[in-house]
């Protein structure tokens, strides 16, 4: 004859693979959320990054023309530098010439003819070839203090570059 198996048995049985059921459908409830979590959260850093991205292009290649201009700035404030120093070594020049007639030093013909600049210019080729600055005042028919006011302005122009 066939045993019966006591309804209390069946009951836990029941009960035991409802609990195994509930703990799997909660097991999968918390992955399928955290894969949806995850997905979610790749997709929206992939929208953020496709936003972002337009941004920093343009940024960079912004910071790119003010690093040209920036560039292009500079060497136009060294071409003015330069200029104004050579103005500044003229104007000290005529101020020693002034300064030279005031004291009753008179201009010589050669310097009379000669233009501020192309003193300079020779002032300074004479000091290349290594000509110290009597021997230049001497040759140029200039005052001594004058050559050596050129060769200080441009020993410092060159020290500023």
């Amino acid at each position: 004859m066939i045993e019966r198996v006591p309804i209390e048995f069946w009951v836990v049985f029941q009960i035991a693979v409802d609990l195994i059921l509930v703990v799997l459908i909660l097991y999968l409830v918390r992955s399928m959320r955290s894969g949806l979590n995850r997905d979610m959260s790749r997709e929206a850093s992939e929208r953020l990054l496709q936003m972002i991205e337009p941004v920093l292009l343009a940024a960079k290649s912004t910071s790119k023309s003010f690093e040209t201009q920036l560039l292009e700035k500079s060497q136009l404030i060294n071409q003015l530098n330069q200029r104004l120093d050579s103005k500044i070594i003229a104007l000290n020049l005529l101020l020693n010439r002034a300064d030279n007639r005031l004291t009753g030093i008179s201009d010589t013909p050669a310097q009379s003819g000669t233009h501020v600049y192309d003193q300079q210019k020779l002032i300074d080729d004479l000091h290349q070839k290594g000509a110290d600055a009597d021997a230049i005042a001497k040759q140029l028919s200039l005052p001594k203090g004058e050559v050596e006011l050129v060769l200080d302005l441009k020993n410092k122009l060159m020290a500023m570059e």
